[in-house]
């Protein structure tokens, strides 16, 4: 009898552990959002995430393509949908920044080269809205200093 309460009770604690939601059976890894993850495994350890207003998106960037950086690096992002859990949109630009705009929209800001000897150049601003997926490309001329 004594046997078996205690094999009763080593089965009642093993179910309970079972079952508990303190997470005993999670690994560090399950822990970890999905784009984190992600995130991680494009840009390794230098990344940014910066979610958008209502927090049902989240930009990840490489950290690249900061203005005054030379040579520049190229900015790489993705936009990955919280509620979907998937990536709705990724894209590289040579020397770029993102960032959010309004609640669904990104603006990528293109910077010209720094180095150009070109007396006009273009300077590029691309809206990306991720609800839709749609992409407007906005070109100003900039006129440079003659050198």
């Amino acid at each position: 009898m004594k046997n078996f309460i205690l094999f009763s009770f080593a089965i009642l604690v093993a179910a309970f552990l079972d079952s508990c939601s303190c997470g005993c059976g999670a690994t560090q890894k399950d822990s970890i959002p999905v784009y984190h993850q992600i995130a991680a495994v494009k840009y390794g350890v230098n990344y940014s995430v910066i979610f958008n207003p209502d927090s049902s998106y989240v930009l990840c960037t490489n950290n690249g393509g900061a203005p005054g950086k030379v040579p520049p690096k190229a900015l790489r992002f993705f936009v990955f949908n919280l509620i979907t859990n998937k990536i709705v949109l990724e894209d590289t630009y040579a020397s770029a920044s993102v960032k959010w705009i309004k609640k669904y929209k990104l603006m990528v800001r293109v910077y010209p080269e720094a180095f150009s000897l070109k007396k006009n150049q273009n300077l590029v601003k691309v809206i990306y809205d991720v609800k839709k997926g749609t992409k407007i490309k906005i070109k100003n001329e900039v006129k440079n200093e003659q050198l």
